[in-house]
């Protein structure tokens, strides 16, 4: 039952930075290969599965094997998630990645122990609110956007169409972060007449290039 908001709290934890500070840190490259490999993982994870095995087969390292571990929770496979999590805890020196991925090595494995609210009453979550819900939670150091982002996310997955007004909602959010997504879930719970209503009225004064891309990638 609370499947959908368990993908969404962990993985807010997995998108944690797990970059090693100083001379071994990512190239800015890496960086984008990164953040693009974790979001395929969390949008499609069967096809960002494939993605991230590639890159960690191409030298990705540390990034790579950490975005296979995403695309494997998102897949279901949540005990191979905690374990391949694990082994980098173990082949890694560096302190502060230890402590991060121990963290969420051990949520997922006490990811059945977890309650949460329903998708739309997180959905609805103002700056002040997430953080009082997230008080002492290494998901409040995610941020407010980047968590709603995943809440669209998995309100697009959930394939729930009564969902699909809490996504139209979300596309008038402050956040490019969160109407790129909320176009993203609405096109999934409510392609067609709905959709290009929605699309007629805020393209046009859309001013978020990648927002603009998501409402364009969608034909009728």
């Amino acid at each position: 039952m609370f499947r959908p908001v368990l993908i969404i709290i962990l993985l807010a934890l997995l998108l944690s930075p797990i970059r090693p500070e100083g001379a071994v840190a990512q190239s800015a490259v890496q960086g984008r290969e990164y953040d693009q490999c974790i979001e395929l993982a969390m949008r499609e994870p069967e096809i960002g599965f494939e993605r991230a095995m590639a890159w960690r087969d191409l030298g990705g390292g540390i990034a790579a094997r950490h975005c296979v571990a995403v695309a494997l929770y998102g897949l279901g496979h949540f005990g191979e998630s905690a374990l391949r999590l694990e082994r980098l805890v173990q082949e890694n020196a560096d302190a502060g990645l230890r402590i991060s991925l121990l963290g969420q090595a051990g949520t997922f494995e006490r990811r059945a122990e977890l309650t949460a609210p329903r998708l739309a009453q997180l959905a609805e979550l103002d700056d002040g609110a997430f953080r009082a819900l997230f008080s002492g939670s290494p998901i409040k150091r995610t941020g407010r956007d980047r968590f709603l982002r995943n809440v669209m996310i998995a309100i697009g997955n959930s394939g729930d169409g009564l969902l699909a007004g809490v996504a139209e909602k979300r596309l008038s959010e402050t956040s490019p972060l969160v109407r790129a997504m909320a176009v993203w879930a609405l096109a999934r719970l409510a392609p067609g007449a709905r959709f290009e209503q929605c699309k007629a009225q805020h393209l046009p004064t859309e001013s978020d290039p990648e927002t603009c891309a998501e409402w364009r990638s969608i034909q009728p």
